[in-house]
């Protein structure tokens, strides 16, 4: 099930999200700090395997291009830390967002962000990542009953959870 993965770093890794800090810290204090490596990719969603020294999840996230916002992507990410006794299984489900200056020039036709000096078209990128960011990014958190499998926002089925997260922790 699953393809070989083509994303070899999961974007939750890198993003400058306060959001996004805020699950790394969560999900450290579960896992303790994880490390995330390439497991499969699954129609548009990339799956990471997560491993540290107090447990193991899986991650899944999924772009996609938002066509009500000139030049920003969405990125859904889904975190599902395995239930481990007497822990149980948490979720974490991520929206992060980020604006790209060739998207945006699709998008809009002005090329004003293109035909800058590359110095000066990161710093619009990353002032406009923020201010999208600070609008549109969210969090949200939720443990299992004791046996629960999830669906993952990302794009995995409770079917292909399960099966990965096996996959996983063997």
């Amino acid at each position: 099930m699953g393809r070989v993965p083509t994303r070899k770093h999961s974007g939750l890794a890198f993003s400058e999200s306060p959001v996004a800090d805020h699950a790394r810290s969560e999900i450290a204090s579960l896992l303790g700090e994880p490390n995330a490596m390439p497991y499969a990719h699954v129609r548009s969603v990339h799956v990471f395997a997560l491993r540290g020294e107090r447990g193991v999840g899986l991650l899944a996230e999924r772009d996609e291009h938002l066509a009500d916002e000139p030049g920003v992507y969405r990125t859904t990410i889904s975190v599902y830390v395995v239930e481990r006794s007497p822990a149980p299984g948490v979720v974490f489900e991520l929206l992060t967002h980020s604006w790209d200056a060739g998207t945006y020039a699709g998008d809009t036709g002005d090329r004003t962000w293109l035909d800058v000096a590359r110095a000066q078209m990161y710093a619009e990128r990353d002032r406009r990542t923020a201010a999208v960011g600070q609008r549109l990014d969210q969090l949200t958190a939720f443990q299992l009953p004791p046996g629960g499998v999830p669906a993952l926002n990302a794009g995995l089925t409770p079917d292909e959870v399960d099966l990965f997260a096996k996959g996983i922790a063997s």
